[in-house]
């Protein structure tokens, strides 16, 4: 299912962006927790800088999210 939401959502000629700092409007940011921090620290900044979505592990009730198991996967 999620990587339907992927392939659509790259058809519809949108980035992605692991690094929050170089997001750029309507890019989907996937928050990938590293050994010692976790990538949803940096969502809110990805959000600002005009982030489409972001793709998380974390259990976050906003619009802007998209939940999924595993975010490596």
């Amino acid at each position: 299912m999620l990587s339907k939401k992927i392939k659509f959502l790259k058809y519809q000629n949108r980035n992605f962006s692991i690094n929050s700092k170089k997001v750029n409007k309507n890019d989907i940011f996937f928050a990938i927790d590293g050994s010692k921090q976790s990538g949803n620290l940096y969502s809110t900044e990805a959000l600002s800088r005009g982030a489409f979505k972001v793709v998380t592990s974390k259990n976050i009730k906003n619009k802007n999210y998209l939940i999924v198991k595993n975010v490596r996967k």
